[in-house]
């Protein structure tokens, strides 16, 4: 599976009533790439992780750099 950008990785995939999603994880870093959304096997969405922070409070912006 590959995520939205490209990026190759493992993908975990769960199928409720003719919905499916995958989430895409790096083969060695374990770390979560982003997900693909499918209806009856049509892909209808698809996203990538760009980057990760931590914050102080629900809501707040990380700095940017």
């Amino acid at each position: 599976a590959v995520d939205a950008i490209g990026r190759p990785g493992v993908a975990v995939s769960f199928t409720f009533n003719g919905e499916q999603s995958e989430w895409i994880f790096d083969k060695n870093t374990l770390q979560w790439l982003g997900e693909r959304d499918f209806m009856n096997g049509t892909l209808t969405g698809k996203t990538a992780v760009l980057g990760r922070a931590f914050v102080d409070h629900p809501g707040e912006i990380p700095p940017v750099g």
